[in-house]
């Protein structure tokens, strides 16, 4: 019953003259009971999937292109086009018993007002819930516009925690990494570390088609100088791949393919200044390559900057599930 929907819409300018007698709200629902939160089923669903609960009529109308746009887009650093979310629509006659419990829900219904609220654990636990009902559909599409962005973050870091919660209930070990030991990451089953150094661990796993590889590298900086620029931080990853990411071929390495530009963005890390990096890598020598994740922290108490990279190799498999669930591993670091 479930469908994938892909569908990348392009935006455009629609009902330039909107009325303002819009009324909405942005307040979150209240907390269920103790007594509500203990009777509640586990949450199902897929990473990076969300339920979205609204007429066939509905979804394909031009009210709900902010949103769609906004959860379809593709996500950057991948070599083929897959969006961050996966879509499943239901009408809302067939939203009940267990598909009530997808950990990620959007409800879209006709009411005589036009609010947009959050609700937690409504159905399973644990679930977020954006619940969104309207009387016009030029109002809905202002609400779905104005909120867009906050339902993309507020998902995407549900997933991260969700990963985090699938990875400890399926082995995943916290491992100290590199021999001074003052950084540890929550690693799946399956990474065996193959490099470690007072400054640099590299945990490798594999299977009949993928390799992962996670690679942590410290070195001193000096919070009075300047901080690395993106292209300062791949020509450091690129010095520690070429030496220790070496394949059966002779001569092969792999470095950060610059001919497409990486896409970067300065994030707070845990009470840190970092910069994020989402892009390609290929292989010097040899014809392999794939999608890559990185995290540069500036480590001001410690005066250092701390190196998180991820990088992929699956080839001819959609990757977006398992660069994010390499993605929440970095983010889980801690020093």
């Amino acid at each position: 019953m479930k469908k994938t929907i892909f569908l990348l819409v392009f935006s455009f300018l629609y009902f330039i003259t909107l009325p303002s007698c819009e009324s909405t709200s942005d307040q979150h629902a209240g907390p269920p009971s103790k007594k509500q939160q203990t009777a509640l089923p586990p949450s199902t669903g897929s990473r990076c999937e969300i339920l979205v609960v609204c007429t066939e009529h509905l979804w394909n109308s031009r009210a709900l292109i902010p949103l769609k746009n906004e959860l379809l887009r593709p996500q950057p650093g991948l070599p083929q086009p897959e969006p961050y979310f996966s879509i499943l629509r239901v009408d809302p006659v067939n939203f009940k018993n267990v598909i009530q419990r997808n950990k990620a829900v959007i409800i879209i219904e006709e009411s005589d007002t036009t609010t947009f609220q959050w609700k937690s654990n409504a159905f399973s636990k644990p679930q977020q819930l954006a619940l969104f009902t309207y009387s016009d559909l030029r109002q809905l599409y202002v609400l779905t516009a104005r909120h867009r962005s906050e339902i993309f973050s507020r998902f995407r870091e549900q997933d991260l925690n969700f990963t985090r919660r699938t990875l400890l209930t399926s082995g995943a070990k916290w491992k100290k990494a590199t021999e001074e030991e003052s950084i540890r990451l929550l690693m799946p089953q399956g990474y065996t570390e193959v490099v470690k150094k007072n400054n640099l661990s590299i945990f490798f796993a594999q299977s009949s088609k993928t390799h992962h590889v996670i690679m942590v590298y410290t070195r001193p900086w000096d919070p009075e100088s300047h901080l690395l620029n993106e292209w300062e931080i791949i020509a450091i990853r690129d010095s520690l791949t070429r030496i220790h990411t070496q394949s059966s071929r002779p001569g092969s390495y792999t470095m950060v393919d610059t001919s497409i530009t990486p896409l970067s963005q300065t994030i707070n890390f845990n009470g840190s200044l970092a910069i994020e990096m989402r892009g390609l890598y290929k292989s010097v020598n040899d014809f392999l390559g794939g999608p890559f994740y990185s995290i540069a922290i500036f480590d001001e108490k410690n005066r250092r900057i701390i190196l998180l990279d991820a990088f992929l190799q699956a080839v001819g498999l959609n990757k977006r599930n398992m660069l994010f669930e390499m993605e929440s591993v970095l983010k889980s670091a801690e020093f």
